[in-house]
């Protein structure tokens, strides 16, 4: 068996560091918006323009990173966007206009955070065990995104600023260590192919990528869609304020309970067979979760969606990250994660303001179903090219 040139804990390190550095802001948004509105006083419609604004730079700079993740030296690439993500959050935490603000947070988003995390998923696609090195990478940043909101009205008092942004300051200069333990580029790993790796030990064919992005992509819209409007369906269901926010607190925690999951699951058991089953499982949870009357109950569906989602976002991505050795299949996974998510909330918006909430577990299980038969076409196409079959 061949062995790769960099270390496995090192390429989990490395890819772990930019993808938190890349990620946090989505987690830190109710207390990062909170923070710049208090400080800045604008409205409603600013803030959604700012967040959306840095969260399509985000998925644009993935959106080109076939064009330069094979062209520059993977180290420089994580100095680069750790320089410009630290210099971005620090700029932003002096910065008096709103203006000169969005404008920093889109340079931040597409030169520092969309840099950083592209070259995650690429970083990560090298290790031997792909869905055991990302289960810890997404687990970690979840419970920094939790610590971080928790700890931000303390710091915000304390510093007498927007405390997740030196959060995020902080992390960005961290992840200036990942510029001399990540690979130099696409060719320092060698690909490895035994029988005593999980499902994604695929051949690394591009067109096998290819359709698994398109699957992820639909596959987000479904689920990122639902996520967006969980909280207006339970309100419509009757719930209170505080009743939604600690149900959406409990939920987010099965996250964390699907990554830990994926560390300790059997190797015997297919990704496919994974992937079809937590899918069904989220299609079921959504659907009790919008019939559902009790809180408690309401809380477990969501536990249970989150948990779930959690899964086969590390199982999905796992298979697009093994397709190819390049990373530029990979760089694409953060834009298809984004885009899918930002269309799947806008037609479920559409649709519930046409229909009623009765309409969100229509529309995330056609796209769940798409999603499956896309990506069993991927896995198939695969084995009949006489690569070795994915287990399951």
């Amino acid at each position: 068996m061949q062995r790769r040139s960099y270390g496995q804990i090192r390429i989990t390190v490395a890819g772990a560091l930019m993808y938190c550095a890349g990620t946090t802001i989505f987690y830190f948004v109710p207390a990062y918006l909170g923070g710049i509105e208090r400080k800045f006083g604008v409205s409603p419609t600013d803030l959604g323009l700012l967040s959306a604004a840095e969260l399509w730079a985000i998925a644009c700079a993935s959106a080109i990173g076939p064009l330069w993740i094979s062209r520059f030296d993977w180290r420089a690439l994580a100095c680069f966007g750790a320089l410009s993500a630290l210099a971005g959050h620090t700029a932003s935490l002096f910065v008096s206009s709103f203006d000169f603000l969005l404008a920093i947070r889109v340079a931040t988003g597409f030169f520092g955070e969309g840099v950083l995390l592209a070259l995650s998923y690429a970083t990560l696609g090298h290790s031997r065990n792909f869905e055991r090195s990302f289960s810890i990478t997404y687990g970690v940043a979840i419970l920094l995104g939790i610590a971080g909101l928790s700890a931000s009205p303390e710091l915000d008092r304390y510093l007498g600023t927007i405390s997740v942004l030196a959060i995020l300051a902080v992390a960005s200069l961290a992840t200036f260590a990942a510029g001399f333990i990540v690979p130099s580029g696409p060719k320092t790993a060698t690909v490895v192919d035994t029988p005593d790796l999980p499902a994604t030990e695929s051949a690394r064919r591009p067109s096998m990528g290819a359709l698994a992005l398109a699957a992820q992509g639909i596959w987000y819209a479904g689920a990122g869609g639902f996520w967006s409007f969980s909280e207006q369906i339970a309100a419509t269901n009757g719930f209170t304020g505080s009743q939604i926010a600690r149900a959406l607190g409990v939920g987010t925690a099965g996250a964390i309970l699907g990554s830990l999951l994926v560390l300790v699951v059997s190797k015997k058991i297919g990704s496919t067979v994974i992937i079809v089953a937590s899918t069904a499982i989220m299609g079921a949870a959504i659907l009790a979760f919008v019939l559902s009357q009790q809180l408690m109950l309401s809380s477990f569906f969501l536990v249970m969606f989150n948990m779930c989602c959690a899964i086969g976002t590390i199982y999905i991505t796992g298979a697009i990250c093994a397709s190819d050795d390049t990373g530029r299949i990979a760089a694409l996974v953060p834009a298809f994660q984004v885009g899918g998510m930002a269309i799947g909330t806008a037609t479920l918006g559409y649709l519930i303001n046409d229909f009623g909430i009765g309409a969100g577990p229509w529309m995330t299980s056609a796209c769940f179903i798409v999603s499956i038969a896309i990506y069993l076409v991927a896995r198939g196409r695969m084995s009949w090219g006489g690569a070795p079959r994915l287990r399951g």
